[in-house]
């Protein structure tokens, strides 16, 4: 059978099973709790009260949820119970409950708007007028406040909270705006304010069905005097005996900002001055710069929750006043901008744009990535994380070595670590290298989402920024915007939100940022051509981005890289076309333009010129003979720092280049069978153009320094054993032959090649 109970009944039981209800649930179950006490028409301040007992309360997001609620929502009370039961909480008769609301036999949840039970001007017109010898205006110490505004419930009335009866309470009303009361509280004494305490967890009680709207003021309002606004009813009473200005209470810190406002608004040329509890300073001062005022603050020896009553008991009410006349002003707000300076502009160092992918992925910026799903953005993206962690070309690209991170909230672990398989296993080298440069970051099994519509940034984003900064991350890859993006994508203002927060990430670790993205359906279908939107929804995910990359297959089956945008160059890069066959990894099939070739050579040149110093530096000759034993591509192809596919032929080229430049010589010795030999040496000029650092001569055993990295013998994997005949005995022999030795050319000792013509 059910059991039909009243409202307050309701409550009541409610109040018991919220007790047992631990604040530190999953967002979903805490949402349902304020759900069910709404439903119930419980007021804010109650789940406020139990909610602030969490570890992650936060009082701003607790009012606008609550807010949020409606009055016809789904949840009704019994889900409160249901969530109980699951913390241990056991229902004291079987029954089930029926909530009876003005006298209908249904909860009749559908209701617009619902009428209070109780009339709280009814209640406040039977009432008694207060006198200042209640119990609480003592034990408060707060005798001589005015009193005319407070009263007392009589003997005999049938007024029932909780299933207590409020005769002897205090009663403070709760004026809206326009002065006409819209709810009550009830300050219990004695043994109802104890047992109040035990079940709703306060021996205060408000009007249950009366929505608390307005506040309440020890004083009188006038324009232009000081207005005091505090949490509790006891706080207003000693500030108005410090001070005898107008104190205000707003009944809860949650509803300080919204108060305030009004009161702003009512009285522009009073000085509002917020005084809130120990432990919620900081919300004060965010409420204070948000309303132009300023705020007092409890003194740092009193525990967390102390009031100005609390400190009138222990110092007495001269303390109180001194600290409300020291109301501290709030810091203004920082500018939105920061001032560049140009005083020092002629003589400041001034460096290009840095890119972690040359030309094509620049650092701390974020770089759009677009394809339609199956093209291979995943694939290729995890093939740049591979590159730049060992520091590999990529399509004949430099990349910048560094740490990478590539986040998945689309392929799971297993998927991801098969295709690293197939690219260590294309490009010969050993996962063992990428340890400790390429981490990579599985949250298919979690929730990926770094930005949500309602929101913002999530606990997600935050743990992944924490992450990268502590990893001092170079480049970080997020796969994909889909998952990782959960709004409308066509919403301009939350696209540019989200964009923007990876640009802030992506500066704050000086790092490059590639977010990968799916195209619309139209250019997925073909129904557009590939020049046009290699993106899909709102602009401003092409406006946010700084460079951006789409990829797609065309006629022939190929996979095309087109450059559609970059901030950071004079001019977009050719197109690639890229070979993909069965079992292995994409290749750039096509010749790149005549600006790319001289970017990659210059790099390889930079390379091979930093390995013939060091074998030079180790006493190891790089033959000038290309049949000889020695010669530069048996000698060097086997360093770390060789060119990936560079061939021999190639490297004969690059040599030759280097000679006429000046930036190689060959130069004669005589060898251990005191035959004359030739060998390579870099010049001044080749060793600033390799950005070699200058190292004081030393034995052929001495480790030699390149970009500041130790490659002495211990440190990389052993010195190579040089071929028979190659050695130079002694110094005593490298005197002997000095005369032998050629002067390098003076006309290219001036500074090595920039631009493409000279090299």
């Amino acid at each position: 059978m059910e059991h039909a109970m009243s409202l307050n009944d309701l409550q009541h039981k409610m109040s018991e099973a919220l007790s047992a209800i631990s604040p530190d649930l999953s967002r979903d179950d805490w949402v349902r709790v304020g759900m069910s006490l709404h439903a119930a028409e419980f007021e804010f301040e109650v789940f406020r009260q139990w909610s602030s007992g969490g570890k992650s309360y936060d009082a701003r997001s607790c009012e606008q949820t609550w807010r949020s609620f409606k009055s016809d929502g789904a949840v009704k009370p019994a889900t409160l119970f249901f969530i109980a039961q699951q913390h241990g909480y056991k229902k004291t008769r079987t029954e089930s409950i029926v909530p009876v609301l003005g006298g209908a036999n249904k909860y009749n949840a559908s209701a617009e708007k619902r009428k209070p039970i109780l009339s709280a001007q009814d209640i406040w017109d039977r009432c008694l007028p207060a006198t200042d010898a209640h119990d609480y205006i003592v034990r408060k110490k707060a005798q001589g406040i005015p009193v005319s505004d407070l009263r007392i419930v009589p003997n005999g009335d049938e007024l029932r909270i909780a299933k207590e009866s409020m005769v002897g309470a205090l009663v403070v009303p709760i004026h809206r705006p326009d002065g006409s009361i819209s709810s009550l509280q009830f300050i219990t004494q004695g043994e109802t304010a104890s047992r109040l305490q035990a079940t709703i967890g306060t021996n205060k009680a408000n009007l249950p069905g009366a929505h608390l709207d307005g506040w309440y003021t020890c004083g009188q309002l006038e324009v232009g005097s000081k207005i005091f606004v505090a949490e509790g009813v006891a706080t207003a009473w000693i500030i108005w005996l410090a001070t005898k200005h107008p104190s205000i209470c707003c009944f809860g810190s949650g509803r300080m900002q919204q108060v305030s406002r009004t009161l702003t608004k009512m009285y522009p040329q009073s000085e509002i001055i917020l005084c809130p509890d120990r432990g919620k300073e900081a919300e004060a001062k965010a409420i204070a710069g948000m309303v132009s005022a300023s705020s007092v603050t409890v003194p740092p020896e009193f525990s967390n929750n102390a009031d100005l009553c609390d400190v009138a008991a222990q110092n007495g009410i001269e303390a109180v006043a001194q600290l409300l006349n020291k109301p501290v002003a709030p810091e203004p707000p920082p500018m939105p901008f920061k001032l560049v300076s140009l005083a020092d502009f002629d003589s400041k160092e001034i460096t290009p744009p840095e890119f972690i992918w040359e030309k094509l992925v620049p650092a701390e910026a974020v770089t759009l990535v677009a394809a339609h799903g199956g093209t291979g953005k995943s694939y290729l993206a995890l093939m740049l994380g591979v590159a730049a962690a060992l520091g590999l070309d990529l399509f004949g690209l430099p990349t910048k070595k560094c740490k990478v991170v590539f986040f998945s909230g689309e392929d799971s672990s297993s998927i991801l670590t098969f295709r690293l398989h197939q690219i260590c296993r294309s490009l010969n080298i050993s996962v063992a290298d990428l340890r400790n440069n390429l981490v990579i970051l599985d949250s298919t099994d979690h929730d990926p989402r770094l930005f949500t519509d309602r929101d913002g940034l999530t606990e997600c984003f935050t743990y992944l920024k924490d992450f990268l900064i502590k990893n001092e991350v170079g480049l970080f890859i997020i796969d994909n915007a889909s998952d990782c993006f959960d709004g409308s994508e066509i919403d301009r203002a939350k696209v540019r939100s989200f964009m923007r927060s990876l640009t802030s990430l992506a500066r704050q670790c000086k790092s490059g940022c590639v977010l990968l993205a799916h195209v619309d359906k139209g250019t997925s279908r073909g129904d557009r051509t590939s020049n046009t939107e290699g993106y899909s929804g709102s602009t401003s995910w092409h406006n946010s981005a700084r460079s951006r990359i789409y990829l797609y297959r065309n006629s022939e089956g190929q996979i095309v890289l087109e450059q559609q945008k970059s901030t950071h160059t004079s001019a977009l890069l050719e197109p690639m076309r890229l070979n993909w066959l069965e079992g292995g990894i994409p290749t750039a099939e096509i010749t790149l333009s005549p600006e790319t070739q001289a970017i990659s050579h210059r790099a390889n040149t930079k390379a091979i010129l930093q390995l013939i110093h060091e074998f030079t530096n180790r006493g190891e000759n790089i033959a000038t003979a290309p049949n000889s034993p020695s010669n530069p591509f048996k000698m060097l192809s086997r360093e770390k720092i060789f060119p990936k596919r560079l061939k021999s032929v190639e490297l004969a080229d690059l040599i030759r280049h280097a000679e006429r430049t000046g930036l190689l010589v060959r130069e004669s010795y005589r060898n251990s069978d005191r035959k004359d030999r030739q060998r390579w040496r870099v010049t001044s000029k080749g060793e600033a153009f390799a950005e070699i650092i200058p190292s004081a001569p030393t034995a052929p055993s001495a480790p030699n320094q390149i970009h500041g990295a130790d490659l002495s013998p211990e440190k990389d994997g052993g010195a190579h054993a040089p071929p028979s005949g190659a050695g130079v005995r002694g110094s005593e022999r490298a005197q002997a032959n000095e005369d032998k030795t050629p002067q390098e050319p003076k006309e290219n000792d001036d500074e090595p090649p920039q631009d493409l013509e000279e090299f």
